[in-house]
C-alpha cells in the first residue's frame, strides 16, 4: 500500500471513529493547553477533559466578579483548572469548594463486611477515615501550590450542611480560617457531588437560588449515555424555561436565562 493511501485510509479511520463518538453522544472537544496537561497527570482527580471547554466558555463570559462554587472537590484538581482558567482569562472571581471528604465504597450497600466497610476497597493497609483526611489534606497543599495568588475558600461540609450555612445569615469559617460572608451569590457552580438524583436535584434547587442571571451551572457526568440520576437531571433541566443549553461537551453546560 502506497505511503498516501495509508496516510488516506487513517484519516478516514479517524473521522469514522470521531462521527462514532458522536453517534454515541461521547465526543467532545478538547480545549486543554500544556499547562492543564501538566496539571492533570499531577493533582490527583478525575476530571472529564471535555469539562476543561466547558469552564472556558463560562469563565469567559462570566455575568459579573461573583463566586464560583464547586460541589464535590476531592483532591483539588477541578479547582486549580478553575483558578489557572480566571488566571489564563484575567478574572479576579474566588472560588468556594464544598466536600464532606467522605469515602463511600461501591458495596456499601450490599455488604456487612466490617473490614470492607472500615477499609479502604477492604484493604486494611488504609482505613477510609485515614484516607479521606489525606484526600482533604491533598486538596489544601494542591491548591496551596497551583493557586496561591486566589486561594479557593474550602468548607467540609455536605452540600446540604454548605446551603444551610449560608441561609443563617453568620459569617461561616473555612478549613483555612477565612471568613465567608452567606449573602453571596455565585456567577458559576459546577455540580460533582453525589450524583443520586434526588442528592443533585437538591443541589441545583440551592444553586439555583444564589446564581445570578447569566451565570452558569456544569453537570458533571451528565453527557447523553450516562445512567446517573445527575445527567437524567440535566436532560431534564435542558427544557426548563429558566436554562438554555450552552454547551454539551459531552457534560452539560447550562446557562440561567435573564428575566
Amino acid at each position: 500500500m502506497e505511503k498516501a493511501t495509508i496516510f488516506e485510509y487513517m484519516s478516514l479511520r479517524r473521522k469514522g471513529l470521531e462521527l462514532a463518538k458522536m453517534i454515541a453522544g461521547t465526543h467532545f472537544t478538547d480545549t486543554s493547553d500544556e499547562f492543564i496537561n501538566w496539571l492533570l497527570v499531577s493533582n490527583a482527580g478525575m476530571q472529564h477533559r471535555g469539562n476543561v471547554a466547558c469552564f472556558e466558555h463560562a469563565i469567559k463570559n462570566l455575568p459579573n466578579d461573583y463566586p464560583i462554587l464547586e460541589i464535590g472537590a476531592h483532591a483539588g484538581q477541578s479547582a486549580n483548572i478553575i483558578c489557572y482558567l480566571l488566571r489564563k482569562f484575567g478574572k479576579s472571581n474566588q472560588v468556594v469548594s464544598v466536600d464532606p471528604w467522605i469515602v463511600r465504597g461501591y458495596k456499601d450497600e450490599q455488604t456487612s463486611d466490617a473490614t470492607y466497610l472500615e477499609n479502604l476497597a477492604g484493604d486494611p493497609e488504609v482505613n477510609r477515615v485515614d484516607f479521606a483526611d489525606f484526600i482533604k489534606d491533598s486538596y489544601l497543599r494542591n491548591t496551596e501550590f497551583f493557586s496561591k495568588s486566589n486561594l479557593p475558600y474550602v468548607f467540609r461540609n455536605t452540600s446540604d450542611e454548605f446551603f444551610s450555612l449560608l441561609k443563617s445569615g453568620d459569617g461561616i469559617m473555612d478549613l483555612r480560617n477565612r471568613e465567608l460572608k452567606t449573602d453571596l451569590r455565585f456567577s458559576m457552580v459546577y455540580i460533582d457531588g453525589n450524583h443520586d438524583y434526588d442528592f443533585a436535584k437538591r443541589d441545583f434547587e440551592n444553586a439555583h437560588e444564589r446564581l445570578a442571571e447569566g451565570g452558569f451551572i456544569l453537570f458533571d457526568d451528565s453527557e447523553d449515555h450516562s445512567n446517573f440520576g445527575c445527567a437524567q437531571l440535566a436532560r431534564e433541566i435542558e427544557s426548563h424555561s429558566d436554562y438554555t443549553l450552552v454547551m454539551k461537551n459531552p457534560n452539560r453546560l447550562l446557562r440561567k436565562n435573564k428575566s
